[in-house]
């Protein structure tokens, strides 16, 4: 990891230490976007009995929600101490049980697990790694032969347009990537995403050792009443023409 990628983790932790109680309850299995996409298609499948582990795992809303519907062990890999905190007091009895486990550590730094898991997901946080192959990478060794890796991410497209005069106009380019989108979040420095193309996300999964037996991009199935605004990022009116959310399921050759 070169020193451009060790500032922006650093800023993103920091962000992320910052923010953590805004964001907690945000966004969690069942669903899988802002709009509660796909929250009814049950991509994990069968949940009983099987291991995980989540990517991002924020306040710790999913690791629950797997737990309440029979996981036999969830472990955890986010960049927040703070989130931590959350996610801990969440599910502590869990803890207690000895079912979870949350580790503090970028995607970007491969961790040691007791085992191997069954699946391997993600609920908007993978997009944020400086390095697609090495956090995929990371992700393989914590599979099973065959075990499935799933996850969601914003639409590349959809941060490519912006809503002037009840029109959509696009104004960023959606060819040219790792244009830093740079999030001034309150009593933060900001925090840092590198725009990719689908081909890239694509290209980097199959690279790691991945089949992409499907991908989603969903209509939006949830609408609260301050999606209803046209000039808010996640309105109704963008989401009904370009997809909020791109879904990746896949699984190790």
């Amino acid at each position: 990891m070169d020193k451009k990628q060790k500032k922006i983790l650093e800023m993103n932790k920091d962000a992320w230490e910052k923010v953590a109680e805004t964001f907690a309850g945000g966004l969690y299995l069942p669903a899988w976007g802002v709009f509660q996409e796909l929250r009814d298609v049950n991509l994990l499948g069968d949940i009983k009995g099987k291991t995980f582990l989540e990517i991002g795992y924020g306040s710790g809303h999913s690791a629950q929600y797997l737990l309440n519907n029979g996981a036999k062990k969830v472990y955890g890999i986010d960049i927040s101490e703070e989130q931590r905190k959350l996610a801990t007091k969440l599910n502590s009895e869990y803890i207690k049980e000895g079912k979870v486990t949350f580790n503090v550590s970028p995607m970007e730094d491969r961790i040691t697990l007791p085992e191997k898991v069954d699946i391997v997901f993600s609920v908007y946080a993978i997009g944020w790694t400086t390095s697609p192959e090495i956090t995929f990478k990371n992700i393989k060794s914590y599979l099973k032969p065959g075990g499935r890796f799933i996850w969601s991410w914003e639409h590349p497209f959809y941060s490519r347009v912006e809503t002037e005069n009840n029109k959509l106009v696009m104004d960023k380019s959606y060819v040219k990537e790792c244009a830093k989108l740079v999030f001034k979040w309150s009593g933060s420095d900001g925090a840092y995403i590198q725009h990719r193309k689908i081909s890239t996300w694509i290209n980097e999964l199959v690279k790691a050792g991945f089949e992409i037996e499907n991908m989603y991009e969903p209509s939006p199935e949830v609408f609260a009443e301050e999606h209803m605004d046209k000039k808010r990022y996640y309105s109704k009116f963008r989401a009904s023409y370009i997809p909020s959310s791109i879904v990746f399921d896949c699984r190790l050759k």
